[in-house]
């Protein structure tokens, strides 16, 4: 089965990094861009597009799923 982890939505595409367990390098190697691009695609941050996003989990060997559901309300 695989781990799911929850990605920090303040800085994804590095959290996505770091849980591939690749450097900013590494993952701008398997990308195809350089280290100076990926460095500052990090530093978007929440602003990054899901693309970029979704392409960098690609090139890391991971998959991104989006989880919306409703809050229970108790009364």
């Amino acid at each position: 089965m695989a781990r799911t982890t929850a990605l920090d939505l303040d800085a994804p595409l590095r959290s996505l990094r770091e849980v591939a367990g690749l450097t900013l390098s590494q993952l701008a190697e398997a990308r195809g861009v350089r280290p100076p691009s990926e460095h500052e695609a990090e530093g978007l941050g929440s602003a990054i597009k899901l693309a970029t996003l979704l392409h960098a989990a690609e090139a890391a060997g991971l998959t991104v799923e989006i989880r919306v559901s409703k809050k229970s309300t108790r009364r």
